[in-house]
């Protein structure tokens, strides 16, 4: 298993998996705004229960702070 550690098949390995990722977080990429409006709507509906309110306020900041 040589070969595996050859700089050449360490780039094509990593351009291999890149192009069969791609779609996928492309498509997780898109679908963000509808995650972040989902954890936002629960956040302030009075009708959601404490926990499940504090915990997507808890996402919120935790997500907001990776930027």
């Amino acid at each position: 298993m040589r070969w595996v550690k050859l700089s050449e098949f360490q780039a094509a390995y990593r351009e291999a998996r890149r192009l069969a990722f791609s779609p996928s977080i492309a498509r997780l990429q898109q679908a963000s705004g509808a995650a972040a409006a989902t954890f936002l709507k629960l956040m302030v509906d009075p009708n959601v229960p404490a926990a499940v309110r504090l915990r997507a306020a808890d996402c919120v900041f935790a997500h907001a702070a990776k930027e």
